[in-house]
């Protein structure tokens, strides 16, 4: 299945935090700043690249994306929302939070983690309920990021 991320700034943005946080987060791991077991079956270059991509395209044109980048992009709504909900995700918070200008409304954590956590919320359910069926090996893959321990 394909799926075409819209020209729209606003959740182009979320989707390049999401992977970013995602991103940082196997970072973190990968450099035992978190005692957590990378996850076997999330690869970090692909993320990375997602993200290149993504943040690389016109902003005028839509971006199509497969099963896999829909995989990745939801996995990003539902790490960075569990993560947000732990002291790991106000550490990965702060490394992507220096990223952004003074004065940003979303400079400080509580408004940042507030606003990730509604939105993810939205779109989690909104990919549960119309992509499930659709993008190949959805239901193993929500399996495998709801029992990834995170605490």
């Amino acid at each position: 299945m394909y799926v075409t991320i819209p020209p729209v700034r606003e959740l182009r943005t979320h989707i390049l935090i999401s992977l970013n946080f995602l991103g940082c987060y196997l970072n973190m791991i990968e450099a035992e700043m978190i005692p957590h077991e990378m996850p076997d079956f999330l690869d970090k270059e692909l993320i990375s690249a997602m993200g290149a991509g993504i943040a690389l395209a016109d902003p005028k044109e839509p971006i199509e994306t497969d099963d896999e980048d829909i995989r990745y992009i939801y996995a990003g709504y539902m790490l960075s929302s569990r993560l947000l909900l732990t002291e790991w995700g106000e550490s990965i918070s702060e490394m992507i939070l220096k990223q952004l200008p003074e004065g940003h409304d979303m400079k400080e954590f509580e408004n940042f983690r507030g606003h990730m956590l509604r939105s993810n919320a939205h779109l989690i359910k909104d990919a549960e309920e119309k992509l499930a069926d659709e993008v190949e090996g959805f239901a193993e893959w929500k399996k495998k990021l709801e029992d990834l321990v995170l605490d």
